[in-house]
């Protein structure tokens, strides 16, 4: 492992990242910058974490491990996807040429295109020219030295030449050391980005084009993904707002500026304790490794600061409606949950009572016991998941979820006295599961929650002074969507039955079917009601000329006035 105190400009020259343009409905052209990562990372980036202002004494010297490699188009090692770095799981966007990582770095490739940038230097402007001697040094090096020491001295090089890359004037030179290098070495120029093209500013078309040249090497961050990413927003003055509308829509980048920036005033270079690594056994690729065990390194910096993970609860709740619907696919040897939603409405169809008898329930094929079967099956599947070793009753009775029984009677009304679970947000997502009869519905849960996160309707929580990442870990926010959704529930399990038939397809044979049909799937729709709510106006709205908030100025009056309490 190299271990080096660097700033942090240079090293953002070989962090890979896409550029593409898409167009508005008014057919007006955008240029989008997608920074992309290798899989040796076990987090996305989150925009929610960086949208507060740099502070430097908190970067300066915290460490960083990074591991160079290349990228592979080839269809043959392509295990190890490079990804948007802002979601990696981004379904609206497609590299251009998909590729892979691998560890394998072409070292004679790679010392050819070294000693043809640096020896550019002479015959163009910089600030520093290298010594004749080391650009000797460095022709006669070999391949036991390694691909790691000779990228390093490369960047190395040209941070002293360009004295760390802290002006605009650094970008135009060296942007013309690789146009001069390139001709050197007969690379095609199509390949290179001009700043005529009026796609970009100069600094983001050098660091592209010095991608290009140096091509297929690059650098992957197995942590600090989020302090790299930060700092580039800050010197790119790329627009946070407009990411998150971008990634809603299933682009994962920013919006680039075309003129140049010049925001190195306003922007920190600190100093980083990089640690540079290679694979420990030489006879192996990555390609001989699962991705999981390249995010070894990750993992064990991730476990260093656990406990501010742990406090997140939007974190444990995704992993835990994961793990339900791992186990409803392991469970549904049948296909019998993919057909929840078939039942549902024949039973709401059938303008009659169940025919079957209490007594022959097991096995009927009746619409409506075939319905409560599965919601019973869900049920013990979440239990699982969430409580295993807690003592709860998961028959269906009555349409009557926990949620509801919960704020009748508290905990003990859903688990035994002896084993019932700390109130706090996992146990109020617990209750909002049992509205659910798909996997679809935990998606749009999972959905609303990872979108806020990354910073949907933040500038509500700005403008109430509430911190945004923090919304999902409050106690209130989750009880108060839980009384929102059982107060709907009530709401329409005592409307009259006269005025919801009139709405209906069909007309009832009496009230009392009408209501056991209300009373089995009103929470499913009151669910979806305060879920839309979440979505589309957001937790703490900003409405001009209403008072939203209580004279008290405590904080905690803040949480407790969200959308869900103000409604119920």
């Amino acid at each position: 492992m190299t271990h080096q105190h660097q700033n942090i400009y240079k090293w953002k020259l070989l962090l890979p990242f896409e550029i593409t343009q898409i167009k508005d409905e008014g057919d007006n052209t955008t240029t989008i910058i997608i920074p992309m990562a290798a899989p040796v990372n076990t987090r996305d980036v989150t925009l929610t974490r960086i949208r507060d202002s740099t502070r430097e004494e908190l970067i300066q010297f915290s460490d960083a491990h990074m591991l160079f490699g290349s990228s592979s188009t080839s269809s043959e090692n392509n295990m190890h996807a490079i990804v948007p770095a802002l979601c990696r799981t981004c379904i609206g966007f497609t590299p251009p040429i998909p590729s892979s990582f691998s560890s394998v770095i072409a070292f004679d490739e790679a010392k050819r295109k070294n000693y043809a940038l640096l020896s550019s230097l002479h015959t163009t402007n910089c600030l520093q020219v290298p010594l004749e001697e080391d650009l000797v040094a460095l022709n006669a090096v070999d391949p036991s030295i390694g691909t790691t020491e000779l990228l390093c001295y490369l960047l190395q090089t040209l941070d002293m030449s360009y004295e760390q890359f802290n002006k605009i004037e650094c970008y135009n030179m060296l942007g013309a050391a690789i146009r001069d290098a390139a001709l050197k070495l007969s690379m095609d120029a199509k390949a290179f980005l001009h700043t005529d093209h009026g796609i970009c500013s100069e600094e983001v078309c050098t660091m592209y084009n010095f991608q290009k040249f140096i091509s297929p090497c690059l650098m992957s961050i197995m942590n600090s993904s989020h302090r790299h990413m930060r700092l580039l927003c800050d010197m790119l003055w790329l627009d946070m707002d407009a990411a998150s509308h971008l990634l809603d829509a299933g682009v994962p980048g920013f919006e680039l500026r075309v003129e140049n920036i010049d925001a190195f005033q306003s922007s920190c270079n600190p100093l980083i304790s990089y640690n540079f690594y290679d694979l420990a056994d030489s006879s192996k690729t990555s390609h001989d490794y699962s991705s999981l065990e390249l995010q070894s390194v990750s993992r064990n910096e991730s476990e260093r600061i656990h406990l501010s993970r742990v406090a997140e609860s939007c974190h444990q709740i995704q992993a835990l409606i994961q793990a339900v619907q791992n186990q409803l696919v392991l469970n549904d040897t049948t296909g019998h949950f993919s057909l929840v939603g078939g039942k549902l409405k024949e039973y709401l169809s059938i303008p009659k009572y169940s025919t079957v008898k209490n007594s022959n329930r097991g096995d009927a094929e009746d619409c409506y016991i075939a319905f409560r079967k599965i919601k019973q099956n869900i049920r013990e599947t979440i239990c699982g998941a969430f409580y295993p070793s807690c003592e709860i009753e998961c028959i269906y009775k009555k349409g009557v979820t926990f949620a509801e029984k919960f704020e009748i009677s508290g905990k003990n009304a859903v688990f035994a006295r002896n084993s019932a679970p700390d109130i706090n947000p996992l146990l109020y997502t617990f209750l909002l599961l049992d509205n659910f009869t798909s996997r679809s519905d935990m998606n749009s849960l999972a959905s609303m929650v990872q979108k806020s996160y990354m910073g949907r309707h933040r500038e509500q929580s700005v403008w109430h002074n509430l911190e945004h990442a923090k919304l999902w870990n409050s106690h209130t926010i989750w009880s108060d969507m839980n009384k929102f959704v059982v107060f709907l529930i009530r709401l329409m399990k005592e409307a009259q039955a006269e005025s919801v038939s009139s709405l209906m397809c069909f007309k009832p044979a009496d009230s009392r079917l009408l209501r056991q049909k209300i009373s089995h799937t009103c929470q499913h729709y009151a669910f979806y009601v305060a879920l839309t709510l979440v979505n589309d106006i957001g937790l703490f709205p900003h409405i001009p000329n209403i008072k939203w908030r209580y004279t008290l100025t405590a904080m905690i009056v803040l949480i407790i006035m969200n959308i869900m309490f103000f409604l119920s």
